[in-house]
């Protein structure tokens, strides 16, 4: 069987669950080459041609896309499909006719970026078909953002699946690369053998599909930010730290790793280095321990928090977990202070997927460290997804 379809059924189950319980009549789908994210979400593929998924509480759902691209939802159960093969806004316009919509929910949000797909371009079908002023026109129209952030959240088993894989292939890179690196190398360089391991295994590090995108191997000689790799050589007592992520079939990875170069004569990183890997490896301890259904993604974000001005480190504000999924930040539910808002007082869910990353830097001293994993939400707390660094991962001294 297609195995698009039996993720896209899977997802419209989920879908079609939360819509008995809108207010709204119908959600509305409208894309074309990949600008509405929430169409990949449910279909698994994406369209050239404009197409339109309706999805109504009682007359039924529909897909309407061109005669040329029918081929690709073979397999899909939920729906009607419909096919139109010159100008699509007639075809909409009969599609919305039959049913009747008189409440419609849409793909845009202020606060959620993963939630406002709908390009304007694509609003103009809605505004044709109803033929109201825009004063009007507001009377019938909501955003869908909370309802498709709950189909977008939880995770079905094909998702779950998929994710498991992603992060895999991510710590089997990660495990080809250890004993490749060398004192000397540039992040570049280091950089380059990730894309080379990825390249291996289908693997890309970029949101648009990308085989040459480097990961994110960062000195912090160079600082610590969202930042490509530059021409830092590698020097006896810096300190690395990998931000690596990768998509497998649709689905992101995303695993940090933290690095110690040794000095002459070190066998292990001295007292101080290793002071902020053990904080920061006790912050995971007491997040992953906290991490339940029911709790605010502001009260786990409270945790790091604590800790980090116990240390004697001011907290940088950076968000101490963030949902996994299509995307590497996947919009939802984010674990940070309630001064980022909305986002920051969602409830965390069961079969959510999270990265976790409690990190703690001081860049006026290049010290730090940054540990990242993959966690399920489980019934009563959480699963890893990924292994924990528990050690230090060390770079042997080298002459020269």
């Amino acid at each position: 069987m297609n195995p698009h379809m039996i993720l896209a059924n899977e997802k419209i189950a989920q879908l079609e669950e939360q819509l008995a319980d809108q207010a709204f009549d119908a959600y509305l789908i409208l894309s074309r080459q990949g600008s509405d994210g929430y169409f990949s979400l449910l279909f698994d593929v994406d369209t050239r041609y404009p197409c339109a998924a309706l999805f109504t509480r009682e007359q039924g759902s529909t897909l309407l896309v061109h005669t040329s691209e029918t081929e690709l939802f073979n397999g899909l159960n939920q729906l009607h499909i419909v096919s139109y093969t010159e100008e699509f806004y007639p075809a909409f316009k009969q599609v919305m006719d039959e049913a009747k919509v008189r409440k419609l929910a849409l793909n845009y949000s202020e606060e959620d970026s993963s939630a406002d797909g709908l390009t304007l371009g694509a609003f103009t079908y809605v505004y044709r078909w109803f033929g109201l002023p825009m004063e009007e026109l507001e009377e019938h129209l909501c955003s869908a953002a909370d309802m498709m952030d709950t189909v977008r959240a939880i995770k079905t088993p094909t998702e779950l699946a998929r994710l498991r894989k992603s992060i895999a292939l991510a710590e089997d890179c990660i495990d080809a690369c250890m004993g490749q690196i060398r004192q000397g190398m540039t992040e570049l360089e280091i950089s380059a053998l990730f894309v080379r391991e990825m390249k291996k295994r289908d693997l890309v590090s970029s949101e648009d599909g990308n085989p040459d995108t480097p990961p994110m191997l960062l000195n912090l000689r160079g600082g610590m930010s969202h930042r490509g790799p530059m021409a830092i050589p590698t020097l006896p007592g810096d300190i690395l730290i990998l931000d690596f992520f990768c998509y497998y079939q649709g689905f992101s990875s995303d695993v940090s790793r933290t690095f110690y170069a040794l000095r002459k004569g070190e066998i292990h990183a001295p007292a101080e280095v290793q002071r902020y890997f053990d904080f920061v490896n006790g912050n995971i301890d007491l997040v992953l321990n906290a991490l339940r259904p029911g709790v605010k993604g502001y009260e786990i974000n409270q945790i790091n928090h604590d800790r980090l001005i116990g240390f004697g480190e001011a907290d940088p504000g950076i968000a101490t977990g963030h949902q996994l999924g299509r995307e590497c930040h996947d919009g939802g539910t984010i674990l940070a202070n309630r001064q980022r808002g909305k986002l920051s007082e969602g409830t965390v869910r069961e079969n959510e997927v999270y990265a976790i990353e409690p990190s703690c830097i001081n860049g006026e001293k290049c010290l730090g460290a940054h540990i990242e994993d993959d966690v399920v939400i489980t019934k009563d707390g959480c699963e890893l997804l990924s292994g924990r660094q528990k050690a230090l991962y060390l770079i042997p001294y080298e002459e020269g």
